[in-house]
């Protein structure tokens, strides 16, 4: 308040200050004479009111002429002089000491700056006064220097349409050399000219005629046929309509108009213009409550037309990918927002996902929004699946069994409404829809769009990062998925390498398809016959065109289930590597191994790699669980063999393979180096354009040696036991772990095969005793 009625002392002149102190000496010699006889409305007083009054008003208007805010005190006075006579007469009293305190502070102000901050306040306060002028000097200049230069160029683009009538290339390219090195100067400003509404077209036809291309580029006919700016929901704001348009024209220049001649910092600063303008636009949006209502309204309408809602999903899709940009805390805040006008966010791309005529691009916009939630924010989604009370059922134990695509993953119903509503409507299951994670994993194996495929693994694999959970979450949320979906995710590697009995089939037993539909391919038509041939019948003609359709789409299916095979294999790797001890159990209890390694027989070497990947992961962890079971079942069988397969060739199959063997060598992983060197030395042995497996059967023989030395050690010198003095009993535990230890000792097997066999069906082998000595040694102990 003082700030605002008291005037600076720097913004004064010398007489105005003179003038100011005059005024102050005069309420003081008025307070002086009577300030009690004032409050009591003696006529001394009230002169001493009118003399103060004009000093008020002095100031009031000194205050006016350096910009200061005395008009709120004016219009106080005014209110004041319209009141009765004694009401006013004492409010008077009342706004001259008020003013009397606002001087004194002024001056106690200036006095502390001079004496007590800094001893030259004046000098250092008339230094930044002066370079205050200084700068707003150069602004100025450099305003109207930019005001010139802007005249400029709007008269030099003037000039286009004129020289590309008269066709004059060499002033063309004069003109396109000029908006060059003006772009490559790095100033806003002049981007912002360059970008606007009425020189963009023009900027965009003088960078048509590069002179170092063979063939002038058709820009602005493919801006005029092409780029249509759609509004889904109009938009009021003339401000961020022009933001959004600036935003495409940046993408346009740097990415179509000049790609290679924009140096990097150029790109900075465009993509930085762009960046800013995203934010703001996305604040906009977000914090538009009308129009996301509108928005979600439009979204979840059933009457909307396709192209309407595809476009709509397209326009959030959009959005996220701004607010990906922002601060954390707005980027919540973006969320949030998005979260609580739609009223089920996530439920709405579920049934976008759920609906069999959604366009494949519309779902991968959907596949890209909850990604981009999940980056932001993990919880917001799980939530949700885990605030889902359906889950579907196991699939059928049989594996030939193959279960109808209407079905896959569906809920059980546990009510006789639901069994009705199941039943009513197998194909989007009516009010029985799928839950959102098995949506996913529905669109993972059947989807026809490979991206959305990709975007529903990309999805799963962040849901199912245990990085990214809290303790609580993590249980619960793993819980149910290897409950009641992971099942459902490896159900397709039942079908893998067989070629009688697709899933992408499930309606046509494998004994109705035709030859055609198994063998026959389009280059072996022959829809052009020699002239001397008689022109097939119309009804051969259609059936050739209908096998040909047939065929593709034979082929279309093959190539989404192999795709599927793939993201499937992926998330079994990624979950061997995460997921502990559940996915240690679900693997050796569903024979997960020989299901994936079923791709070794696919004839697309990605997913031979695929297959050679997960068993590498297996490896990779080093954990015995894992290594017993590769060696009991004898899972490298399938990987020898495809090595031996592939022959001398020196590709990525045989590559993988021996990284991996050399990885077991160099981390000396003793189970598997015995297990490759005694059943699959003489393969490796072959291989002689790496020293892989000599360096293995080195490491081999020296794990033997270790062996040996370690029996004869133990069989040469006494061994020192741990024995308590006498008169200390061992109790029940000790005597227990003494006898453990004697019988571990003394056992010696003369027959290793009995050793082993007694080994795997968990009998301890009885071996005799040395000799009498090691008897009696024996008993005084126990």
């Amino acid at each position: 308040w003082v700030t605002s009625t008291a005037p600076t002392p720097e913004g004064k002149t010398k007489k105005d200050q003179e003038k100011g102190k005059e005024n102050v000496e005069s309420k003081k010699e008025n307070n002086n004479n009577g300030p009690n006889d004032g409050f009591k409305g003696n006529g001394d007083a009230d002169e001493g009111n009118e003399q103060g009054d004009d000093n008020v008003e002095e100031n009031s208007n000194s205050a006016q002429s350096q910009g200061g805010d005395a008009d709120q005190n004016m219009s106080y006075k005014t209110a004041v002089n319209e009141l009765p006579e004694p009401v006013e007469s004492s409010l008077k009293d009342i706004l001259v000491f008020f003013d009397q305190l606002v001087g004194t502070a002024a001056m106690v102000k200036e006095f502390y700056a001079h004496l007590v901050l800094d001893p030259n306040y004046s000098e250092i306060k008339a230094e930044q006064t002066k370079e205050e002028k200084k700068d707003a000097n150069d602004n100025a200049s450099s305003n109207r220097s930019f005001e010139a230069g802007k005249s400029y160029l709007a008269n030099l683009l003037q000039l286009f349409d004129a020289l590309e009538n008269e066709k004059k290339l060499d002033s063309l390219h004069m003109l396109f050399e000029i908006v060059k090195a003006v772009a490559l100067l790095n100033e806003p400003k002049l981007f912002q000219f360059l970008l606007s509404d009425e020189y963009f077209m023009k900027v965009v036809g003088i960078l048509e005629y590069d002179p170092d291309l063979h063939e002038k580029p058709l820009h602005r006919e493919y801006i005029k046929k092409h780029v249509k700016h759609r509004q889904v929901i109009p938009v009021t704001d003339p401000e961020i309509l022009e933001k959004v348009h600036q935003n495409f024209r940046i993408s346009f220049f740097k990415d179509v108009l000049l790609p290679r001649a924009l140096d990097e910092s150029t790109f900075a600063l465009l993509g930085d213009m762009e960046l800013m303008n995203g934010i703001e636009i996305a604040t906009a949006f977000h914090g538009d409550a009308e129009f996301l209502g509108k928005l979600f309204t439009l979204l979840k309408a059933k009457d909307t037309p396709k192209e309407k809602r595809a476009e709509t999903v397209a326009f959030i899709q959009d959005l996220c990918n701004l607010a990906k940009k922002m601060q954390v805390p707005s980027r919540h805040a973006f969320y949030r927002s998005l979260i609580e006008k739609s009223g089920n966010f996530f439920g709405t791309f579920a049934d976008i996902l759920a609906d069999e005529e959604s366009t494949g691009s519309e779902r991968v916009h959907v596949g890209d929004i909850l990604k981009l939630s999940l980056e932001h924010d993990p919880e917001l989604l799980r939530s949700y699946i885990l605030d889902q009370k359906r889950h579907p059922g196991a699939p059928p134990e049989d594996a030939n069994v193959v279960v109808p695509v209407s079905d896959f993953a569906k809920p059980e119903p546990s009510s006789d409404d639901e069994k009705k509503a199941y039943e009513s409507d197998k194909t989007n299951g009516g009010n029985f829809s799928l839950p959102l994670m098995a949506q996913l994993i529905k669109r993972l194996v059947y989807d026809p769009e490979p991206g959305m495929q990709a975007q529903s693994c990309d999805v799963l694999r962040i849901m199912l990062d245990p990085e990214t959970m809290e303790v609580n979450e993590k249980e619960n949320f793993l819980n149910i998925f290897y409950k009641h979906y992971i099942q459902w995710l490896v159900y397709p590697l039942n079908f893998a390498g067989k070629e009688n009995a697709s899933l992408m089939y499930p309606d046509k037993p494998a004994e109705e398809k035709t030859a055609e539909d198994v063998d026959h391919m389009p280059y072996k038509l022959t829809l052009h016959r020699e002239k001397t041939e008689e022109v097939e019948s119309q009804s051969s003609f259609d059936s050739r065109v209908a096998s040909l359709k047939r065929s593709r789409e034979r082929r279309k299916r093959l190539e989404t289930e192999r795709v599927a095979h793939h993201h499937i294999t992926e998330l079994l790797s990624f979950c061997v590597q995460t997921h502990g001890y559940r996915i240690k159990y679900f693997v050796l209890r569903n024979c997960i191994v020989s299901k994936v390694l079923k791709l070794l027989h696919s004839k697309d070497k990605h997913l031979v790699l695929d297959a050679i990947r997960f068993v590498r992961t297996c490896v990779g962890l080093k954990d015995d669980f894992y290594n017993r079971f590769l060696v009991r079942d004898d899972y490298f069988q399938g990987l020898f063999a495809i090595f031996l397969q592939n022959g001398p060739r020196n590709n990525l199959i045989n590559s993988s393979i021996i990284e991996m063997v050399e990885f077991i060598r160099m981390e000396n992983i003793k189970k598997l180096v015995s297990y490759i060197v005694e059943k699959y030395g003489d393969v490796l042995a072959k291989v002689d354009y790496v020293d892989t497996y000599p360096a293995l059967k080195a490491v081999y023989d020296k794990n033997m040696q270790g062996q040996d030395k370690d029996f004869n050690q133990n069989n040469d010198k006494q061994p020192v036991k741990n024995v308590k003095p006498a008169g200390q009993a061992f109790g029940a535990y000790g005597q227990l772990r003494a006898h453990e230890e004697d019988d571990e000792y003394f056992s010696e097997s003369s027959n290793k095969k009995t050793e082993q066999k007694n080994e795997r069906s968990g009998k301890r082998t009885q071996r005799p005793c040395c000799n009498q000595a090691d008897v009696g040694r024996r008993q005084r102990r126990v």
